[in-house]
């Protein structure tokens, strides 16, 4: 690390502690994905904290709506969430330091209690506009036949992220729905879209749970629309796929013959969506953004929050390394799947393949066009 990162540190650190006599005599890099530089701090006295460093200008307040999701999970009270310890920018950087947490083995009852977890996080729903306080709406629990009851949770880590391989892995064998498609619309529909689901979204009711966030945030390092919208197809459409892409069309990474299939979805979303009202969201959970902990209990880290339909998080836990079973088992016990979960978590996996699309490269493509060529 250079000397202008170890000043940096020192001064954030001993500010936010009060130490003027804060040693940091080893700072080591660690893997922290492709967004941050990553680094594990200790000082003489054993503290141990993990910390992220960006450009301040490239991706602006990119590590501050990553404390803010981090903070909004946490208030749930329901899994670990690494403690803040510093969040700042100093010249032309900014820095986010947490609590270094640890790692244990991940065992059948941390898988159970990672489901369960999760099912409770996506029972939390609800923000209005100019209101970032969720508000927790029970949803009727439909236990499967025959499931065992699971271990209470233990006690209460972070690690950096990377950049995994695509592997779509095997759903739980609970139901099994194949993905179908209709709709003849054309091209030039696309570009009515928003001024047809502005004034579905001005229809509804102002006292309505919104699907999206008080705020905009990052998916990686692209920007994340969160307009909030009472309509979960509408938010979908205009605030997940469209802006990935049109952008991906942009970087030549799509023909425009894409367009029409991708109409075609969105004419068949309505039909295709169960109507369930917004869940808090990790955002971005992949096999790379949790943790677990010395004493086997799940964490999150690296989130992308927002309200939306829950099956984009379980939708994404196939991605890229997947889960194990008993997850799956866990989580639709607390809280069943749709009856179509499989069709759900297909389409939903077309906005991070499309964000992967347009960070690395063309080797998302023909997952993305297997899946929009059905309709």
């Amino acid at each position: 690390m250079s000397s202008g990162y170890t000043s940096l540190l020192f001064q954030i650190l001993s500010r936010v502690t009060g130490r003027s006599d804060l040693e940091l005599p080893a700072i080591h890099p660690v893997e922290g994905g492709s967004i941050n530089a990553a680094y594990r701090l200790t000082t003489k006295d054993n503290g141990l904290w993990f910390c992220k460093i960006n450009d301040k200008d490239a991706l602006p307040d990119l590590l501050e709506k990553e404390r803010r999701g981090l903070d909004l999970l946490r208030e749930q009270e329901i899994f670990r969430i690494p403690a803040v310890v510093a969040c700042d920018s100093l010249a032309d950087k900014q820095v986010l330091i947490l609590e270094w947490i640890g790692q244990g083995p991940k065992t059948d009852a941390f898988w159970r209690l990672f489901g369960e977890q999760l099912a409770r996080l996506h029972r939390v729903t609800g923000v209005h506009p100019g209101n970032d306080i969720p508000i927790d709406i029970p949803i009727q629990k439909d236990p499967i036949a025959g499931q065992a009851g699971y271990q209470a949770a233990l006690t209460a880590g972070l690690k950096s992220t990377g950049t995994g391989s695509i592997n779509t892995v095997t759903e739980p064998g609970i139901l099994n729905n194949t993905v179908h498609g209709s709709g003849n619309a054309g091209i030039g529909a696309i570009n009515s879209a928003g001024s047809e689901i502005n004034s579905a979204d001005n229809a509804i009711n102002a006292n309505t749970s919104f699907f999206g966030l008080d705020h905009d945030n990052y998916m990686g390092s692209l920007p994340q629309q969160n307009t909030q919208s009472p309509v979960w197809t509408n938010f979908f459409i205009r605030c997940r796929l469209e802006p990935q892409v049109r952008l991906a069309v942009e970087k030549g990474l799509l023909e425009t013959s894409a367009l029409r299939h991708f109409e075609r979805l969105y004419q068949a979303l309505p039909a295709i969506f169960p109507e369930e009202a917004p869940s808090l969201l990790h955002g971005d959970l992949w096999s790379g953004n949790f943790l677990c902990d010395e004493n086997s209990r799940p964490v999150l880290i690296d989130p992308a929050v927002y309200f939306g339909h829950r099956s984009m998080d379980l939708a994404m836990t196939t991605l890229f390394g997947g889960f194990e079973k008993s997850f799956y088992e866990s989580y639709a016990y607390h809280f069943p799947f749709p009856a179509n979960y499989r069709e759900l978590w297909e389409i939903c996996n077309l906005y991070p393949l499309l964000i992967h699309l347009n960070l690395f490269g063309e080797s998302y493509r023909r997952k993305i066009l297997y899946t929009i060529q059905r309709f």
